[in-house]
């Protein structure tokens, strides 16, 4: 179920996108401020929560040892999953859960690839790490942005998780666990950007009003350099091309500044010193 406008609140949020000037005062490539705070769910081995206007997202990473696959034999694996909160949004009909399914597949092609998996190799062709990126959705507002939130949670999550060193006995390929651990070289992850069409004009962070007078919509995964590296459209409406070469770059433009803000933040928030209580009852 999606929010409900009369035409007359869609022809004013309409004019408004078409002067530049949207509903809460924003021009049309204006982004919201992100909050994001990583190391908050102490049962992982890495976790982040970001809040985006009025949507909320907790992510959990856990590592395990796993089997390696005969078609991959050299790297580990990454698998992610979705689950929304009942409590996250009354106009959210659990039924349905084709937008999960979306949001894992976008995050499946699209981050993978950009991680160093071979890292995640402990005795090739036999044991390797997995990492399980399970993502809750706490609160949702515009069904768009639970792809960007969704994306910036699960990098700032990677870029908190530690991956335990372990010792491998040869002869009997037994694996124990050793003091220490590696980090995750985030820095080519890309971030999801969410492009909305309102009337002929293309916005980002679309709010839930927004998104009710919407058009179409397209997802990119963009990377830290700029390139896109995947592209998914997410509504059946068509996409005007006119604006929409101007619109991709001034979207890459857009993610390589979000890259930028949110590795400053992750790392001088991960020197901050953490308080005990840690949630550790959703994951």
């Amino acid at each position: 179920m999606d929010l409900i406008l009369s035409d007359y609140e869609k022809v004013f949020v309409c004019e408004g996108v078409k002067q530049n000037c949207r509903v809460d005062g924003r021009e049309c490539f204006d982004y919201r401020c992100v909050h994001v705070e990583t190391d908050v769910i102490s049962s992982c081995s890495g976790s982040g929560h970001v809040r985006l206007g009025n949507c909320e997202i907790m992510v959990g990473v856990k590592c395990e040892l796993s089997d390696a696959d005969i078609d991959n034999p050299s790297v580990g694996k990454v698998e992610f999953s979705v689950d929304v909160s009942p409590n996250a949004s009354p106009l959210f009909d659990r039924k349905n859960d084709s937008l999960c399914n979306l949001v894992v597949s976008a995050l499946s092609q699209a981050i993978p690839r950009s991680l160093d998996l071979r890292k995640l190799c402990i005795v090739e062709g036999k044991h390797v790490w997995t990492l399980f990126i399970d993502i809750l959705v706490l609160e949702l507002g515009s069904k768009s942005n639970m792809f960007d939130a969704c994306s910036i949670a699960v990098k700032a999550a990677l870029f908190n998780t530690k991956i335990p060193r372990v010792n491998v006995d040869m002869e009997s390929n037994d694996v124990c666990v050793s003091e220490g651990y590696d980090k995750i070289d985030v820095s080519d992850v890309p971030i999801l950007l969410t492009i909305t069409r309102v009337s002929n004009q293309y916005i980002v962070d679309a709010t839930q009003e927004e998104e009710a007078s919407c058009i179409s919509s397209v997802v990119l995964a963009i990377v830290p350099d700029g390139e896109i590296v995947y592209t998914k459209k997410v509504k059946y409406g068509s996409l005007c091309p006119e604006p929409f070469k101007e619109t991709l770059q001034r979207a890459k433009d857009l993610a390589i500044t979000m890259h930028q803000n949110l590795m400053i933040a992750l790392t001088e928030e991960s020197g901050v010193k953490k308080p005990t209580n840690k949630i550790s009852f959703l994951f």
